[in-house]
Parts: C-alpha cells; structure tokens; sequence
C-alpha cells in the first residue's frame, strides 16, 4: 500500500506491465509490441486491487505498445468501478528501450552471439543495445519530457501513474534522481511485472525513492 502524502509533495508511481509470454521465455522484447499472457493480466488486476485504493491518484499516462496499454486498461476499470475517473492519455514517448537486432532473441542467444556487449552491460556500461539500438541515456532524454508534462499538473497531494516498461522506467527513475544508469544498475534490483518505483518530488523540481520494486505480493525471484 502506498503511504498518504504528507506536506507539499507529490508523488509518481512507475508500474511495469504485466508479464508476456516473452518475458518468461527470457527473450528481448524491445518495441516487438506483444500482448500480455493469462498470468500478465492476472497481475495487472492485482495491481489494481492494490493501488485503486490510493486516493491520491489523479493521472493515468501508459505506453501504447500492448502489453503496457493492456495493463493500463485493467487499471483504469478498476478505477472507473470505484467512481474514480482518471486524465487518462496514452504517450509514445514511454515505449520500451529499442533493442535493435537484439529483438525477438534469447538473452542466451544475445549472450552468445554479442559476448562484448554482454560483457560491458554487465559491467553496467551504458551502451546502445542491439548495437543500433538505444542507450539508457537515450531513452532518459525521450521518457522525460513524457513524466514532467504528467507530473506538473500534479496539486500537493496527488500522484500520477505512468505505466511502462522495465528499461524505460529505471532510465527514467535514474534521471529523475540524478543517478547515473550505472548507480542504478549496481544499487537496485531489477523491476518485476506489475511492480512499481515510487518517486516523491517536492515544488523545487526535485524527485527522490520512496519504493523500489514494490507490489501487490512477494517480488518475483
């Protein structure tokens, strides 16, 4: 559950999408715009349970690729159900991170087949993934703008959701925060399905971690 807001702050939850049947295969997703599995939504409708409850919700913003416009569906019925419209709006900006040819492989296969850019990501070096693909620092310069235009309506109190994806919110949480992607890497665990960061931000424009990988149930192992 997440805790009221106290004083003149505002708050912005991070929720990753539900699972996809290429998440469990362990394959990069990148923009391949896949739909959630049985399990995805069943995550989706938990998170909702949970966060439906917070009444300082006033925004939804989600990605339109699928399985993150699917996960923000749920959401906003359950909100609806409660007699709690949402400003609700979709942004291209939030789409996953591009991966390139790395699309549609197995990590194994990526491992196997790119052993110096596997090497240097796991170093926590920040390289274009998919060699063409995107940085983290790419996607931080194209997810912010996105999370400042949902967050600046934001009154004392209240809290936008922004439904993403794995990369695209800790490129945006490291921004937020003014970590670089290698802090991020090395000092928080990786988001699971339906979990969310939540940041806090005060009137000077400043954002600091309140949850990390916070959920309806135990993190994912």
């Amino acid at each position: 559950m997440v805790a009221p807001l106290d004083g003149p702050l505002r708050r912005a939850i991070l929720l990753r999408h539900g699972q996809t049947a290429w998440n469990l295969e362990k394959r990069w997703q990148g923009r391949t715009d896949i739909a959630l599995d049985a399990t995805g939504l069943a995550q989706a409708e938990r998170a909702a349970e949970v966060l439906v409850r917070d009444a300082s919700i006033v925004s939804l913003t989600y990605s339109p690729l699928r399985r993150a416009a699917q996960t923000a569906a749920v959401l906003k019925g359950a909100f609806d159900l409660r007699g709690r419209p949402l400003r609700r709006r979709s942004d291209e900006r939030l789409v996953e991170i591009d991966t390139g040819q790395w699309s549609t492989m197995l990590h194994s296969e990526v491992h196997d087949a790119y052993p110096e850019e596997s090497a240097a990501l796991a170093r926590g070096e920040d390289i274009p993934r998919g060699v063409h693909g995107e940085s983290m620092a790419d996607v931080a310069a194209r997810v912010r703008p996105a999370f400042d235009e949902a967050t600046a309506p934001l009154a004392a109190g209240e809290s936008a959701l922004l439904v993403l994806h794995g990369a695209a919110m800790r490129a945006l949480a490291a921004d937020a925060v003014a970590l670089t992607h290698g802090q991020v890497a090395h000092t928080f665990t990786a988001i699971g399905n339906c979990r969310w960061i939540v940041l806090v931000g005060d009137d000077s424009g400043s954002w600091r971690v309140e949850q990390w990988n916070a959920g309806a149930g135990a993190a994912a192992p």
